[in-house]
């Protein structure tokens, strides 16, 4: 059996729900199916802000065995007057102080409630007890992901940036010994932009570029507006390199459009609904936000639209801007159509001895209109960053949006595509002259009308930080990592080469690494 319990302080809004998202990190190392994590995570959630709001604060403590999570949730005074009206949605007693916060909508209680099994609550002036049971269920089916993220050790200086930003805490350092784990990898570009040394590259066999199809990403286009007006280009890439070039944002414009249909037309739509244009992102909610696959659109990723989109092509090739992208080309199964991987560098490279005797580069701001607002840009937000994406992630996870949202576009890197460290404009700038030239381009009808595809097979979660198949055994073992997790000195440093103590701890566990690999233990 595993347990714990937490302090949670009256009025400490800024700390509400790490609660939730501890508790939430110990099932999905048990390997808990989705759908129960969710409820017990939306439960829990509110729970603690009603200790934070209500009380003077409280307890909550928990115990999961291999049938159940059992959480209970005791706080000291006031309690609550009439039991019969708290349960009902939409009665609240919440102070002013919450509300100006967006808290107490009259949601706490009826929310516990439904996605509990079992619900006990006990009230007096003194305080009020709350019992939640939920039952648990393994996840049995898995999605299977690779990391396609190079490794050059040798170039390593030992500095731990990559092991202190990894966003899944997938990269280590032991000794000389540089790795990634794979199951927890989400292909994002955080370790190759952080690392001073390159380390860290994309990996693919790249091929020669034969295919009369050449799929590029909107900061590769900024990049050649910078010396050549693109129908200039087009046409001159089709007569020297027998090339048709192909934006990324036609599909992107695609399937925002039939998403926006979809939602309007069904009233079962999970909100908000992600479109599923960063990979990188998908692998992320695959791997620690499993209960948020449902509000993934419902429409085949970017990467694999642009590919079923040329079913009866021989082959194209296609330019990356991350590990995430190649790994959706290596990961499609559902069409025959042979893909070349090309290089960033080297496509920027091709351009430049393109134009090697052209005196200067273009004045980009001479060729643009400022930029214009995106059609239904009401109903759609824009989220970028992996330390803002979390922040959203977890808000959507808790049911805790500050506002109302039909549909987010979330991107890894600032920016999108635009922020990856292959591209060399600046993220923001970059973006702005392509919106512009995009909308130029739509406007003389250029936008290739492709149509997205309805996804058939769902999108499963991720064997990620799941330590074993079999809940007990996944028990037993977190229960010896929280054993060696307490004898470690808890600085987080990540001199042993893991990102913290507990991760270090399941190292030890599941990897059979030595505990005398932290510097602090046996030091006087």
């Amino acid at each position: 059996m595993i347990t714990g319990s937490y302090q949670v302080n009256k009025g400490d809004y800024l700390n509400g729900g790490q609660v939730s998202s501890r508790i939430k990190e110990v099932l999905g190392k048990l390997g808990i199916a989705s759908d129960i994590i969710r409820k017990i995570m939306i439960a829990v959630y509110e729970a603690e802000m009603n200790v934070i709001i209500h009380s003077h604060g409280g307890e909550i403590c928990f115990s999961i065995d291999d049938e159940k999570i059992e959480i209970i949730v005791k706080d000291t005074g006031p309690g609550i007057s009439r039991i019969d009206l708290a349960i009902q949605e939409g009665y609240s007693t919440a102070p002013d102080e919450a509300r100006e916060m967006g808290f107490g909508a009259g949601m706490g209680l009826p929310n516990i409630k439904k996605n509990s099994d079992y619900f006990l609550i006990q009230s007096e002036s003194s305080g009020t007890l709350l019992k939640i049971i939920v039952f648990i269920k393994s996840d049995k089916d898995f999605s299977k992901i690779d990391s396609y993220v190079s490794i050059e050790a040798e170039k390593c200086k030992q500095c731990l940036r990559c092991i202190t930003r990894c966003p899944t805490k997938a990269i280590r350092l032991y000794k000389k010994d540089l790795y990634i784990l794979s199951h927890h990898c989400i292909n994002c570009n955080e370790c190759i932009r952080t690392c001073p040394t390159k380390v860290f590259d994309l990996k693919y066999d790249e091929k020669p570029m034969r295919q009369s199809v050449l799929i590029v990403p909107s900061p590769w286009i900024t990049s050649i507006l910078q010396f050549s007006p693109w129908d200039e280009f087009e046409e001159e890439l089709k007569q020297k390199k027998n090339l048709i070039i192909y934006p990324l944002a036609s599909w992107e414009d695609a399937i925002k459009r039939e998403t926006l249909k979809y939602i309007e037309n069904n009233r079962k739509v999970k909100y908000p609904v992600i479109l599923p244009f960063c990979p990188a992102v998908i692998y992320w909610i695959q791997t620690e936000f499993p209960a948020l696959i449902e509000n993934i659109s419902p429409y085949l990723g970017l990467i694999e639209t642009v590919i079923n989109s040329f079913s009866e092509q021989k082959g194209i090739s296609f330019i990356p801007s991350c590990p995430a992208q190649i790994c959706a080309i290596k990961s499609n199964k559902n069409s025959e159509t042979s893909i070349s991987i090309i290089s960033p560098q080297k496509s920027l490279e091709m351009v430049m001895n393109m134009y090697k005797d052209k005196n200067k580069r273009r004045q980009v701001i001479d060729t643009h209109n400022v930029y214009k607002q995106e059609n239904n840009k009401e109903y759609i937000i824009s989220v970028s960053g992996i330390e803002q994406v979390r922040a959203f992630l977890e808000n959507v996870e808790k049911g805790r949006l500050a506002v109302p949202v039909k549909i987010v576009e979330l991107y890894a890197c600032y920016n999108g595509c635009f922020g990856s460290p292959y591209w060399i404009e600046e993220p923001t700038v970059s973006k702005i002259i392509f919106d512009s030239f995009w909308n130029r381009q739509n406007e003389k009808g250029y936008s290739k009308d492709f149509e997205p595809i309805f996804r058939v097979s769902p999108i499963k979660s991720r064997k990620g930080i799941r330590l074993d198949e079999d809940v007990k055994t996944a028990i037993m073992k977190l229960s010896e990592i929280e054993k060696i997790n307490k004898t470690l000195p808890g600085y987080d440093c990540s001199v042993c080469g893991a990102p913290t103590c507990l991760n270090f701890a399941e190292d030890i566990v599941v990897r059979q690494y030595n505990i005398n690999n932290c510097p602090y233990i046996n030091k006087p």
